[in-house]
């Protein structure tokens, strides 16, 4: 077995049989693991319904967070000697194609560009499946979007610094060799901070332009006169200000970390003008930057 396929679960039976269907029409060697964060819903039944003999789960039993999730995927990986982990979310679904692209362009990089450690497809918008989530650019002090308007004069596969971590096909052993994904983000930002520290250990990532998938980014999405609106449930608003805003001062310094405020100030305007429910995430916003400051990481503690 070559390739390990991850789909971290929580609460999500409306979504995931499609997903590990999509996974399991591939003509590749595969075994796909689903690793089943507590779910309180349908979802442990979804799953158990899925009848593959490539297809198994792991409930935890709790929400251990998205990246001791993906931890375990490295493990199982690793212990089975499967060279590669494609990771998914509970709401991608492959084109046809997709992870048969992904490992040829994988295996051609490889054998002229060892320090290859993971490769991305097109991540196209699911509801609007011609807006495209693009990888983004460090540049130092912040995230910028990649490739939007150029992506067209792209025929091969091309290097970037981050792309979001459902629909990657990442490099097992470059994965342990960093110690694997930060668990104390718990969700969140946690790929990005994975792929900047790849890029610091001396690895390379790289999009795969011609290899599609389907994502639902975020709980709402819907077009605005400003474009294409994509809306997060309120407490993962908190997640997204405490972990990038420890990730932006720890990588890029205090001016980078005022500059992500300056953006959170800009999206705070941005909910005014079109989330369902603006100031319940505004709440969640100031919290997850107070508790950066001041250290927290893991789980968020309940109101009491």
């Amino acid at each position: 077995m070559e390739v390990l396929i991850l789909i971290v679960c929580h609460n999500g039976a409306k979504t995931i049989s499609d997903t590990v269907r999509s996974c399991l029409i591939t003509e590749k060697p595969v075994s796909v693991l689903a690793v089943d964060n507590g779910s309180t819903d349908q979802t442990l039944t979804v799953l158990n319904s899925i009848c593959d003999r490539r297809f198994e789960i792991i409930p935890m039993g709790f929400n251990s967070g998205l990246g001791a999730a993906f931890n375990v995927g490295i493990h199982v990986a690793h212990d089975r000697g499967a060279k590669w982990l494609y990771i998914l979310d509970q709401d991608s679904v492959l084109a046809a194609g997709c992870l048969e692209r992904l490992f040829q362009t994988a295996r051609d990089l490889l054998s002229h560009t060892p320090s290859v450690s993971a490769i991305s497809p097109t991540v196209h918008c699911r509801a609007y499946p011609e807006i495209i989530h693009y990888p983004l650019k460090w540049n130092g002090k912040q995230f910028l979007p990649e490739f939007q308007g150029v992506a067209s004069l792209f025929t091969e596969a091309v290097q970037v610094d981050s792309p979001i971590s459902s629909g990657t096909l990442y490099r097992v052993d470059a994965l342990k060799a960093i110690g694997g994904f930060n668990e104390s983000y718990f969700i969140d930002f946690v790929d990005h901070d994975c792929h900047l520290r790849l890029r610091k250990a001396g690895f390379t990532l790289w999009w795969e332009k011609k290899a599609q998938m389907f994502h639902q980014l975020g709980a709402v999405q819907r077009m605005t006169d400003s474009g294409l609106w994509i809306e997060h449930e309120p407490f993962r608003y908190y997640y997204m200000a405490r972990n990038m805003t420890e990730g932006h001062r720890r990588m890029g310094g205090l001016t980078s970390m005022l500059m992500f405020w300056r953006e959170i100030i800009r999206h705070i305007g941005r909910l005014h003008s079109h989330s369902l429910r603006p100031y319940v995430c505004i709440y969640y916003i100031l919290r997850g930057c107070i508790d950066a400051i001041i250290g927290k990481s893991g789980a968020l503690a309940p109101e009491p």
